[in-house]
């Protein structure tokens, strides 16, 4: 029996289980599976989870690059300040009906002539900043999935290398809404990007992987 991930320490405590239980590193399950996934020898992987962890792999080769809060844990934790009953299946149905349009600010709405800046006009300048009373719950789903979208499509830009192949996996894979924005942003800074069809389980592959089960 292998065990990976955050909670696998816990588990393997509290049912006594340390006879028959093997963990793993998370990160280095996350880059293997995720590479494996994507049939790539080299690529970075983004897990998207609670927060998220971005890995580089090269030739089975693992490094974590860099790491944030920021994550499917934030779109289903503020996702609450809207409703405190909302679930996933919830999120995704309001989200597709929304419009994060409504209470962003793009650079366009600053400057007159944004191409000066080497900017496109469309581009979020600011996220949340048009919020007020009479927008709905649906925009504001939506906004909160672009945000954090374009959150972490920055962060992956700044520490990956330009023209790299980013591996999308995790929890976050749940929201198509979220996915089609993360992969907007990555595209914008000129990074390909790819998710797995079992993108979900890319640990559970790598776990395999690093106990030589193949």
């Amino acid at each position: 029996m292998i065990f990976t991930g955050g909670g696998s320490q816990q588990i393997i405590r509290e049912y006594k289980l340390k006879k028959i239980v093997r963990s793993t590193n998370e990160l280095h399950d996350l880059g293997r599976g995720g590479a494996y996934l994507a049939n790539s020898e080299e690529c970075y992987v983004l897990g998207v989870g609670t927060g998220t962890p971005l890995v580089k792999i090269i030739n089975g080769k693992i490094n974590h690059i860099i790491g944030t809060g920021l994550g499917a844990g934030t779109i289903l934790g503020l996702g609450k300040l809207f409703d405190s009953d909302i679930s996933i299946e919830k999120l995704n149905e309001l989200g597709e009906k929304g419009d994060a349009k409504k209470l962003n600010i793009t650079v366009g709405e600053i400057y007159e002539n944004s191409k000066e800046l080497f900017f496109s006009p469309n581009l979020t300048a600011g996220n949340f900043a048009k919020l007020s009373s009479d927008i709905n719950i649906e925009d504001k789903i939506a906004g909160l999935m672009q945000m954090v979208a374009e959150s972490l499509g920055t962060l992956v830009n700044a520490a990956s290398n330009s023209n790299s192949l980013i591996v999308i996996v995790g929890g976050g894979t749940f929201y198509p809404l979220f996915i089609r924005f993360l992969r907007k942003t990555l595209e914008y800074y000129g990074l390909k990007s790819v998710v797995p069809q079992k993108a979900l389980y890319a640990n559970c592959y790598g776990a395999l992987f690093n106990f030589g089960i193949k």
